[in-house]
């Protein structure tokens, strides 16, 4: 591409040439003294002009090459403004990964919520004894984990204790959960005499969990004849516990019982001491 200085300078070049070539050819005909003859002056006169249209020749290839040039400037301009126009595109771009972050983020949020909720109601649950039904394994405030997938491909083995609810309080919305230790087992008959349990007949003489002899047999003064999925509970504290003894708990079903509880997290001692018992968890009455 030529710059204008060029130009000019092409031009000046050409106008300087064709003048030396006007000046050699007028001296030439002044050798030859040729006067006082115009028609033999007009061939000089002839001469001339094709020289001049020559020079314009000239001065319209400049204008042509001048021309040529402001039409690549111009492209140049617009080149340059399309540029302009596709270094928006990355800005563009950027909101685009800005806006697809932000939705990774809210699906993985939602991701995690549904996990912890579905581990929370089918897998494991924190929950906070209340009450002193089960001592001396578990006392008031204790914070133990429940866990729920065993009862999914089992059934409920002797001495598991476990957590079910008794009651539904429609004005609030909530259930009543107990905690005990499970004695009977579907098929069998229990029976309380003498302060101790009898299960078909014979002494429960393998219960290590409570030696007190039980003051108050309650239903089970007369055997209990249990069903296919009917379990007979009694808490630890066998004086001091509201279980299946009682019309208000009586047999608990398996289709009812919402966990096995696994591993204790803290102690009533512990809890009275960092205050977690005021934390907003599950409670499990004994």
């Amino acid at each position: 591409m030529l710059s204008d200085e060029e130009i000019a300078e092409i031009f000046e070049n050409e106008a300087s040439l064709q003048r030396k070539k006007i000046h050699t050819k007028h001296n030439g005909s002044q050798k030859n003294k040729i006067s006082g003859n115009d028609k033999k002056n007009q061939p000089e006169q002839e001469n001339f002009k094709p020289e001049v249209k020559t020079i314009d020749k000239v001065k319209d290839s400049v204008e042509g090459l001048s021309s040529k040039v402001s039409d690549r400037k111009k492209n140049d301009k617009s080149v340059k403004a399309n540029s302009g126009d596709k270094s928006k595109v990355p800005a563009k771009t950027g909101s685009l990964k800005v806006i697809s972050n932000v939705i990774v983020v809210v699906m993985c949020v939602v991701i995690a919520f549904c996990i912890a909720s579905l581990v929370n109601n089918y897998v494991v649950d924190r929950v906070t004894v209340e009450g002193e039904s089960m001592e001396p394994t578990l006392s008031n405030e204790d914070s133990i984990l429940l866990q729920k997938m065993s009862y999914y491909f089992g059934d409920p083995d002797r001495f598991d204790i476990v957590v079910f609810p008794v009651a539904y309080d429609s004005s609030t919305g909530k259930k009543t959960y107990y905690i005990k230790r499970i004695i009977g087992l579907p098929g069998e008959s229990v029976q309380i005499t003498d302060g101790k349990v009898y299960i078909n007949g014979e002494v429960l003489s393998d219960d290590k969990f409570s030696e007190a002899v039980i003051l108050d047999p309650g239903l089970a003064s007369t055997p209990i004849n249990l069903g296919p999925d009917e379990y007979f509970v009694l808490g630890d504290n066998r004086n001091m516990s509201t279980d299946s003894r009682s019309s208000y708990v009586g047999l608990v079903k398996k289709r009812k019982i919402v966990g096995k509880a696994w591993i204790r997290l803290s102690s009533h001692e512990e809890n009275s001491d960092d205050g977690s018992s005021h934390e907003k968890r599950k409670r499990i009455i004994e």
